[in-house]
């Protein structure tokens, strides 16, 4: 059953929310305006929402959308996803559209491809819709949707239907010819599908998949029960990788090439990514020529040095957080650029996930998002550490004294709630609805994002005047030390699927020199951004398969560092 798609526009999901409780007629109406919005979109060019709304509802907007500007290229892929839900919501039958209807199946007979070319062609434009065939409501498309996209790709299609799929009869042969290889269990499927692979002109996934069918549905296979089932594959490699084993020596175990142990793991990391919900702001600025490479290259949303909090010492941390303030912070932290960059990186991510093929993602594609998504991570990092030493003074004017005389654990539980609270605000933080609330002829020293947090620091502690103090009654486990990596450690709630935990980054200081400066850099330690494996690959001037192995030793290194500490300690 393809994968239901989702929206990478929140006004979109709005929007389809709010239209979920018309009647059926106002939602084929609807529906039939969005295919012709559809059908007018330029990629490259920006949509106001208002206009949006009004082309599929014929009502001007009532809310708050401000200058809300949409590329094509993204608003046509949530258009799509628009149109299919919208068609779950009307009685639409083949015969309701000139031409007929076809299954999913059907339209992958009728072009010559495979049903994961039908779900790309979904993502690059292909309009489909729920509708009611004889056996049942399934996913389908109309002819007329699939002439519009044929006029658009064709290209595309002549190319996917010049491949020629695999017959029965050439099925048997292969078959036949793979009985006959002579050490048939010495070298294995792997063995069998290469030797084979030139003989027939196949790829040698396309032998390996049908050998397996063969295996799995014969009384007498042709090669020996072994592990190499996906999913099983999938938890041992995930059981390897926990004990710091490396994947060559997994593949030796399972008979299958490292390539295929990298594509299940690929497979297991997509479906990881598709369970997490982003959230960001989409401000004008992000739809403005260029603005990516813009945004992108200020200086605080790169490479810039690191804030030196870090001590176990409690109330040491205190005092330097008192005594640099805000004039601590880099100058070119600015925080406008990193809420845009740290929007962007989320909104891409999430753009990127939304297309992921589930059943063959690119390795490459996987890569970018972890990396955009730790990149976000760690400008929320810069955007907390900057608002802190402000929010601890606002805090001491509510206690009513310094929390210089505060014990070691309230201290630490009342900067872990702050921490909390501004990382909330920079979540929901957008410009656009508080920049008339705020005075822009403040202080320089107080930006408009300090002068939201400080009035909602202001709110909460005016809606709960015992907030304070219940972080002073509460107390951190007995014999357990504080450290400021202990509250900047977590900030998101997609944090673990991306990085190693807090404590095993806490290792890399006690690797090799080489080691460090790698996950340094591929993390986003030490004051550098995140890199993908591919720009670590040019930097070191090496191959890509290369530094993936590399990588691959440099966190063995570092699980096996944090075992020796743990075990130690």
């Amino acid at each position: 059953m393809p994968r239901r798609p989702r929206y990478t526009i929140k006004a979109m999901e709005e929007l389809a929310r709010q239209l979920s409780f018309a009647s059926s007629q106002a939602h084929l109406r609807q529906m039939i305006a969005a295919e012709d919005l559809l059908s007018e979109l330029e990629p490259a060019r920006t949509y106001p929402i208002d206009y949006v709304i009004f082309r599929i509802t014929g009502y001007r907007s009532d809310l708050e959308s401000g200058d809300t500007l949409l590329l094509g290229e993204a608003l046509a892929r949530n258009l799509l996803v628009f149109i299919q839900q919208l068609s779950e919501l009307v009685d639409l039958r083949p015969d309701s559209r000139p031409g007929g209807a076809w299954t999913m199946e059907q339209l992958a007979d009728r072009l010559g491809v495979s049903s994961k070319s039908i779900q790309r062609y979904r993502g690059r434009g292909l309009v489909c819709h729920y509708i009611k065939f004889p056996d049942g409501r399934s996913l389908g498309c109309f002819e007329e949707s699939l002439q519009g996209f044929s006029v658009d790709n064709m290209e595309l299609l002549e190319r996917a239907s010049a491949f020629t799929r695999v017959g029965e009869e050439e099925q048997e042969r292969i078959i036949a010819a793979a009985g006959s290889l002579p050490e048939l269990e010495t070298i294995g499927i792997h063995g069998a599908s290469v030797e084979l692979s030139s003989r027939f002109e196949r790829s040698i996934e396309t032998i390996r998949n049908i050998l397996r069918r063969h295996d799995m549905q014969a009384a007498s296979p042709l090669f020996p029960p072994q592990a190499s089932d996906r999913e099983r594959a999938g938890r041992l490699l995930d059981r390897c990788w926990s004990i710091s084993r490396r994947l060559d020596r997994v593949a030796a175990r399972l008979g299958e090439p490292v390539p295929i142990l990298r594509r299940i793991q690929a497979v297991r990391q997509a479906r990881v990514l598709r369970r997490i919900h982003l959230n960001w702001i989409d401000p004008p600025t992000l739809s403005m020529e260029d603005s990516e490479k813009v945004i992108l290259s200020s200086p605080g949303i790169g490479d810039s040095e690191e804030l030196p909090y870090s001590t176990t010492d409690m109330h040491l941390l205190l005092e330097q957080l008192k005594r640099e303030s805000r004039a601590s912070i880099p100058s070119e932290w600015d925080e406008d650029a990193l809420l845009a960059g740290r929007n962007l990186l989320m909104r891409r991510a999430s753009e990127a996930i939304g297309l992921l093929d589930p059943y063959d993602p690119s390795i490459r594609t996987l890569d970018r998002i972890q990396s955009d998504l730790r990149w976000a991570i760690l400008v929320k990092k810069r955007l907390i550490q900057s608002l802190l030493p402000q929010a601890l003074l606002r805090i001491e004017q509510v206690h009513g004294g310094s929390l210089e005389g505060l014990p070691e654990d309230p201290l630490s539980t009342i900067i872990n709630r702050t921490v909390g609270m501004i990382s909330s605000h920079v979540d929901g933080f957008d410009s656009r609805r508080v920049g008339s609330r705020f005075s822009l002829e403040a202080s320089k020293q107080q930006t408009l994002l300090a002068r939201s947090m400080d009035y909602a620091l202001n709110r909460a502690f005016a809606r709960d005047p015992l907030l304070l103090r219940s972080g002073l009654a509460s107390a951190r486990p007995a014999g357990s030390r504080f450290i400021v990596d202990d509250i900047l450690g977590n900030v998101d709630h997609f944090q673990h699927m991306v990085l190693p935990p807090v404590p095993c980054l806490q290792c890399v200081d006690d690797l090799q020199s080489d080691h460090a400066m790698l996950l340094r850099r591929r993390y986003g330690l030490g004051g550098m951004r995140p890199r993908t494996a591919e720009e670590l690959a040019r930097e070191h001037a090496r191959r890509l398969d290369s530094m993936l192995a590399e990588l691959e030793q440099a966190h063995i290194a570092l699980r096996r560092c944090h075992r020796d500490t743990t075990t130690s300690a």
